[in-house]
């Protein structure tokens, strides 16, 4: 049964960034009103990109260094390109958050380091 998952594993992954695209360049003002969950998104957001793109290709300077570049690069992207949007530095900060909490899950899960 794992084989037969993880030979999917690539198309979630560029699904799920590719989705994550979306999300973060649609327009402003489309977001909820609770304080705080776009840190949480951004949090949520890169784990899941971190996790499955390390279970996915087992390149961790790749991954990681991309996710990173990835994030900030965004946040630039969100400031200069889409409208109602902003560069939010404690956004940058969650998805960074988010990508280490990722490698740190991939690591205890998948390669069963005690």
């Amino acid at each position: 049964m794992r084989l037969i998952i993880s030979k999917y594993y690539p198309a979630l992954f560029w699904i799920s960034v590719i989705i994550s695209a979306v999300l973060l360049f649609m327009p402003g003002g489309t977001e909820p009103g609770l304080p705080y969950v776009d840190k949480v998104a951004h949090f949520l957001l890169f784990g899941w990109l971190s996790l499955l793109g390390l279970k996915t290709y087992q390149r961790v300077f790749i991954i990681i260094s991309s996710l990173i570049v990835y994030t900030v690069l965004a946040e630039f992207i969100q400031y200069y390109f889409v409208t109602n949007r902003g560069l939010e530095f404690m956004d940058a900060v969650m998805g960074i958050v988010g990508i280490v909490v990722g490698w740190f899950f991939y690591n205890r899960k998948f390669l069963n380091h005690n």
